[in-house]
């Protein structure tokens, strides 16, 4: 399993793994207004571990689900599948997203 490093570019392209011809079950969309560290587990595989600037946008993307820890989402903004969820939330937040929604863990 290759880690990206906590200094990794936060670049879309970098963000969003691409299977061609294949529709994700699962895209998260993340604007985030101000910084927040992330790391995102896709199918039991982690895509992303670092993070995410001010004024930056990332896309996420799974077959099943996403697992995605979240420090300080006081300032993160999420889209599931088309659909708007609004902020993440304060603090420290573990969540799952399927194709039919988001649970905290």
């Amino acid at each position: 399993m290759e880690e990206a490093g906590a200094d990794a570019a936060a670049s879309p392209a970098a963000l969003a793994p691409a299977v061609p011809g294949e529709r994700p079950g699962v895209q998260l969309e993340v604007y985030v207004e101000r910084a927040c560290w992330f790391r995102v587990v896709a199918d039991g595989v982690l895509v992303f571990e670092g993070v995410v600037g001010d004024g930056q946008s990332a896309v996420w993307t799974a077959r099943e689900e996403l697992r995605v820890r979240y420090g300080r989402p006081e300032g993160v903004f999420v889209t599931l599948n088309g659909t708007y969820l609004g902020v993440v939330g304060t603090g420290v937040i573990d969540r799952v997203y399927r194709s039919e929604g988001a649970a905290g863990t």
